[in-house]
């Protein structure tokens, strides 16, 4: 069974957290650590500046000539899962050294993953990156970010995490296909409803639409991040036959990797799935493709079929038998299937993802967590 993702820590706090002061007391105790610890790269205090990424990862870039290409990512996921799990509230030397087994296996899982998506989209695609365990410090009032943390006693000095150093990549007048899932950010949505199921059932359907343009509008509801790539096909760039060529590849690519490994890419964040004109030549990056847990399409075809099997034997939505974190993976699973289905229109290919059980499932399931 999975491990459910960690939430956000609770809004109300007994008082606010100077995150600058925070992020910047962490960034100095970073520079002073062992470069051995941090795979042998010198750092100094003045070439650092730093950037907060949510509370799964935190981002530090280097401002000197010579390292302006590279940044760390400090990743605390696999940590914070750790700690979570297992109820730890003292980091005694056992669970010290559990946990780095723990990491390195995750570690050793991640490059294997990186190596299978570098045979489908070619390693050009996939930032250069090395990925170390290390023990980074612990900042008091960072930790308070991270409940799991933060209930440590005592708060230790330093803590085994994920360390990636990675090849920075230039974003400037990139196109970010980056979408949200709506079932997420249901209230900001501005869908109804109605709205929201015509647009699913287009996406997953399994009969063939003639109608390509129905598909299109469907993606463009449910992800309005795609309209920048829909205006790229429709010739509002110099070079728009040089785009749609560089997006086909890439949704075929993606449904490939998808239908082939029946692994789920993390194509939701900000700027995780860019496209940029390089040298005359439209390109496509994944900067982050990978959830901070294991999702299955396989696993989640299963769930979404039992679903509908409990559906078809009369059930109620209200009278389901849900597990919550298998939800929520299918979930992750259902918008990759949309998204991808929705992108092999506008890019005019006829590769899809399929569910069928999907097409048996009231929409409304997906948007009650």
């Amino acid at each position: 069974m999975r491990e459910t993702p960690i939430g956000r820590p609770d809004s109300q706090e007994k008082r606010p957290i100077d995150i600058k002061k925070a992020i910047a007391e962490f960034a100095a105790q970073i520079a002073g650590t062992n470069p051995d610890e941090i795979g042998r790269f010198s750092i100094k205090g003045k070439d650092i500046g730093v950037k907060l990424r949510g509370t799964e990862k935190y981002i530090l870039e280097f401002v000197d000539q010579k390292r302006r290409n590279t940044l760390m990512k400090v990743n605390f996921f696999e940590t914070e899962q750790f700690l979570e799990t297992r109820g730890v509230r003292k980091l005694n030397e056992e669970a010290k050294q559990a946990l780095h087994e723990r990491l390195n296996k995750k570690k050793t899982r991640l490059n294997e993953n990186t190596r299978i998506l570098c045979r489908y989209f070619g390693s050009a695609a996939i930032p250069a990156h090395r990925l170390f365990v290390a023990d980074v410090p612990v900042v008091a009032e960072l930790a308070e970010r991270h409940p799991s943390i933060s209930r440590l006693k005592p708060l230790p000095r330093t803590l085994p995490c994920l360390v990636y150093l990675e090849r920075k990549i230039d974003l400037q007048n990139a196109i970010d296909l980056g979408s949200s899932m709506p079932e997420i950010r249901w209230e900001i949505s501005g869908l109804t409803e109605t709205i929201y199921n015509t647009a699913h059932h287009r996406l997953v359907g399994q009969e063939e639409i003639d109608d390509t343009e129905s598909q299109k509008d469907a993606a463009l509801v449910l992800y309005p991040k795609l309209k920048s790539v829909k205006e790229g096909m429709d010739t509002k760039l110099d070079d728009a036959a040089a785009f749609s060529a560089s997006l086909r590849d890439l949704a075929e690519k993606l449904i490939r990797f998808t239908n082939e490994t029946g692994m789920v890419l993390d194509l939701f964040g900000a700027r995780n799935l860019v496209m940029k004109k390089k040298r005359e030549e439209w390109k496509f990056y994944l900067l982050d493709p990978f959830l901070p847990w294991d999702v299955s399409l396989n696993d989640s075809r299963l769930f979404i079929e039992d679903i509908s099997r409990q559906l078809s034997e009369g059930k109620t939505l209200a009278e389901l038998s849900v597990e919550w974190t298998k939800k929520y993976n299918a979930l992750f699973a259902l918008n990759v299937v949309r998204f991808l289905n929705g992108l092999a229109a506008i890019a005019g290919i006829k590769d899809r993802v399929r569910i069928p059980a999907l097409e048996k499932i009231d929409p409304s399931f997906w948007r009650s967590l």
